[in-house]
């Protein structure tokens, strides 16, 4: 046992490096975007989290924004001002095991020695090499058990910014890349709408007046509604959103994508609009939830700056229908501040008999998320309406031929994906 021991010891004094997941969510509103950029002054999550890892130790500093040698995967891409209560990022990490793992437990060192003792006692060279092997294979999957990964939460927290929550560390599979294990993607926008408002278990939220919903000549006078017509309001919001329901072509709803090119097909699974309300009461949203098998750069905010259109310039819903075809069609870009990454689920990695861990939130990290899906609503939602005034008041004072030459500027300027996990 002692020599086990001693060899256990030995092994503590390497570096383990650990392929791992990371489960953390953002306000995006200080941020250029999530997606490291290694031009001086452009601030991105992706750059404050790798200064938490080498901070922390987990890297080495040379590899700052080094997405290759660190083997750094992504969800999705999020742009300026977009946040994400949860979203996911994988890479290999350096674990001092010294500070990180635990000591195997009396009954794993037991049982050690019985192998390693039936190991020796095999007359077969072959069985023998057999029986040792899988007491290596054992030792390496204790070792991972016995790494403290809520130590190394713990410790990656206290390097980030406070707009930044690590909510939960897991082991992956050596060959584990988020963007391809990922099933679907969920966002919720919300759009504001005039009074007690609770943020769903598992959906982010988007907001903007309920006087976006209606004409603008109405929208200017602030008209207020019964609960009757707000309610026919949503069901015409909600026979707009299933147009998106399917597989669709959406080259309108993004830039630098053409009508033939493959990736402008996406297929959209479930969106679902609902009204809420602020804690004060003192005005309405419409929360819109969308899941969707991948989304491109812009789409989810053209899809919500559609349905604005629509009612502002009291447009048919075949208007919406017809930019799905090759034409082209100018659409009003919502703004970036409601639109959140609900999180990416793993339904088929999961399912593998070989995983490490299934990458699922517990109980504890699902009270982590819930605090801080109040800090987002607090902080950035409640402080954001004006912003979706000036939307308005933009759009409407533009012709089509000047949206289009807005949207021609962001070609030409884009640097990082609103929503993007090609």
């Amino acid at each position: 046992m002692e020599e086990i021991q001693a060899k256990f010891n030995q092994m503590k004094k390497a570096t383990h490096k650990l392929r791992v997941s990371l489960f953390f969510g953002y306000n995006g509103k200080n941020y250029r975007g999530l997606q490291f950029h290694d031009q001086q002054g452009i601030e991105t999550v992706e750059k404050s989290v790798f200064q938490a890892l080498i901070d922390g130790g987990f890297i080495l500093s040379q590899h700052m924004g080094d997405v290759k040698n660190v083997s750094w995967t992504r969800g999705a891409r999020t742009d300026k001002g977009v946040h994400a209560l949860v979203n996911t990022v994988s890479l290999k990490m350096n674990i001092d095991e010294q500070k990180f793992i635990n000591p195997p437990t009396q009954e794993q060192l037991d049982l050690y020695k019985d192998q390693e003792e039936r190991a020796l006692n095999q007359q077969n060279q072959k069985q023998k090499n057999k029986k040792l092997q899988q007491l290596q294979s054992m030792k390496s999957n204790d070792r991972l058990k016995n790494i403290d990964f809520k130590k190394i939460k713990n410790v990656i927290n206290s390097h980030l910014p406070n707009d930044i929550k690590l909510f939960s560390v897991k082991p992956v599979t050596a060959g584990f890349n988020v963007r391809h294990a990922a099933r679907s993607r969920k966002y919720v926008n919300k759009i504001k709408i005039n009074n007690n408002f609770r943020w769903p278990p598992t959906f982010v939220e988007y907001y903007m007046p309920l006087r976006v919903f209606q004409s603008y000549n109405n929208y200017k006078e602030n008209k207020q509604y019964t609960e009757e017509e707000e309610q026919q309001i949503l069901e015409k919001i909600q026979k707009v959103i299933d147009v998106y329901k399917g597989t669709k072509n959406y080259h309108n709803f993004t830039i630098k994508i053409r009508a033939k090119d493959p990736e402008a097909v996406r297929y959209m699974i479930e969106l679902k609009a609902n009204i809420v309300q602020n804690e004060q009461k003192t005005e309405k949203w419409v929360r819109f939830q969308l899941h969707g098998a991948s989304f491109m750069y812009h789409q989810i905010r053209k899809m919500i700056g559609m349905v604005a259109m629509l009612f502002q310039k009291e447009l048919p819903i075949q208007f919406c229908e017809n930019a799905f075809f090759q034409n082209h069609v100018p659409i009003w870009l919502a703004p970036a501040e409601g639109l959140f990454l609900n999180r990416i689920t793993f339904d088929g990695y999961n399912k593998k008999g070989d995983v490490p861990v299934p990458l699922i939130l517990d109980e504890e990290d699902e009270k982590e998320v819930e605090k801080f899906r109040v800090y987002l609503q607090d902080d950035v939602i409640l402080n954001s309406s004006a912003v979706f005034d000036d939307f308005i008041t933009h759009f409407m004072e533009l012709s089509d031929e000047q949206i289009d030459e807005e949207q021609q500027k962001e070609k030409e300027s884009k640097q990082n994906d609103e929503i993007d996990n090609e």
